[in-house]
């Protein structure tokens, strides 16, 4: 009688799941046995080369516990990154909502570029400017 394997019976995507987690798990244990600056290396290429996959997000559970993943320089440039984004996109919503209040019709055109500005100063003075603005090209004037 043949004897079937622990992936027949879980199902192909399950065993392969169990096997992922089981890689990271053992990794995160390794890197605790090297110093910082290797360990910080080593998981930030390792969350590079997850790439947008369920094993990345396995990954930064597991990270999320240890020390050296907060020291990261890279992992602060892309929050800080996130963050611009962030601010600018609130800037931008700001813009087009205070000209939705006052009644000014905004064309596809224009929110489209309010929206895809990433310049703070920009953006800012185009708040402003939405304040007094009569029409939404007065914006850009």
């Amino acid at each position: 009688m043949r004897r079937r394997g622990a992936c027949h019976v879980l199902g192909t995507h399950t065993c392969a799941f169990t096997k992922v987690n089981a890689i990271l798990k053992a990794l995160d244990v390794a890197l605790a046995t090297v110093d910082t600056d290797t360990a910080v290396h080593l998981a930030e290429q390792t969350e590079i080369g997850l790439g947008k996959t369920k094993a990345r997000q396995i990954w930064r559970s597991l990270m999320a516990m240890q020390n050296y993943r907060y020291k990261s320089e890279f992992a602060e440039m892309l929050r800080a990154e996130g963050r611009a984004e962030g601010e600018a996109r609130g800037e931008a919503k700001s813009v087009l909502k205070i000209l939705e209040q006052r009644n000014i019709p905004v064309s596809d055109s224009i929110r489209e570029r309010v929206l895809t500005c990433t310049d703070l100063a920009l953006l800012e003075s185009w708040l402003v400017q939405s304040l007094k603005a009569t029409t939404a090209e007065e914006l850009f004037d």
